[in-house]
């Protein structure tokens, strides 16, 4: 199930995210490094 996920990862970018929630790259690398940043994080 994780090989999944990663792969659907690749998928998600960074600017997909960005446009979907309405905020700035600088505001979502404020907080994230990357995408698997992201995810690593609302996992734990």
């Amino acid at each position: 199930m994780k090989r999944v996920r990663k792969k659907m990862l690749k998928e998600v970018t960074v600017t997909k995210l960005i446009s979907a929630a309405d905020i700035g790259r600088n505001i979502f690398h404020l907080y994230y490094k990357d995408v698997y940043n992201l995810y690593d994080q609302l996992l734990n």
